[in-house]
């Protein structure tokens, strides 16, 4: 049976509210492990088909704003982010689950998550000597499944707004998509992608392509002259990456 109590989800989701505005607005107070621990109730009640419905009333800028504090809290939030995304079972029809997503793609529209997660790619980008590649790896792959998932693979349920906004956030994060396009996971690392698994790569340079097809001519010129400082060329990106691997 459905759990339909609606009062649990709001009460998660102020705990989580307050632990993030705590830490946030103190220089002392470190409420981490709280948001952790709020991150993983949220992960449970996202099974509940009822609550999962009530994702799109809620901001998500506290998960936003969490994200950014460590490799460890930005893992957990993009799994929630994933779980979000995922339509849940046992719906009416398919034009249930459609509407769904678009009103959870267009909350996180609003809320500016798509030029977060660009910061987030950013952050993590293969270049930095912070992270080991099995840190940062699974953080970036988690990240551009979300932005492939809006732009790509289920673009019919993303509205116009949403897909401004993810084009804006792609634009500006354009040269990090370049460099990742150019990125080989280690083979010796234990999250190195099976071969049925899209890797790196092809999800940025699929970004791309698409960013490349729909963007007007003012963005196209400023991709291009990025494309062009980093020794590419954006229509045969796909095809040098399967011409390396074969």
């Amino acid at each position: 049976m459905d759990v339909k109590e609606k009062r649990l989800f709001d009460s998660v989701h102020r705990l989580l509210k307050t632990a993030v505005d705590t830490t946030a607005t103190s220089s002392t107070a470190d409420e981490s492990d709280v948001v952790l621990m709020i991150l993983d109730t949220f992960k449970r009640l996202l099974q509940w088909r009822e609550l999962h419905k009530l994702v799109p009333k809620y901001s998500i800028k506290p998960f936003l704003t969490c994200m950014m504090w460590s490799p460890q809290l930005a893992s957990s939030v993009l799994q929630v982010f994933l779980m979000m995304k995922t339509r849940p079972t046992g719906l009416k029809s398919a034009e249930v689950g459609d509407k769904m997503e678009m009103l959870n793609k267009r909350t996180f529209a609003d809320d500016l998550g798509f030029q977060v997660l660009g910061s987030l790619l950013a952050q993590h980008h293969p270049s930095s000597v912070l992270l080991p590649s099995s840190t940062a790896e699974p953080i970036l792959q988690a990240s551009l499944r979300i932005f492939h998932w809006t732009y790509v693979g289920n673009k019919h349920t993303s509205d116009a707004v949403t897909l401004d906004r993810v084009t804006d956030a792609l634009l500006n994060a354009r040269l990090t998509l370049l460099h990742l396009a150019h990125h080989r996971p280690s083979p010796s690392s234990s999250i190195y992608p099976p071969p049925s698994s899209p890797s790196l790569r092809h999800i940025a340079a699929d970004l791309l392509l698409e960013l490349f097809s729909v963007a007007d001519v003012a963005q196209v010129t400023v991709l291009q002259d990025t494309a062009r400082d980093c020794g590419a060329l954006l229509y045969m990106l796909s095809h040098a990456l399967d011409t390396d691997i074969h």
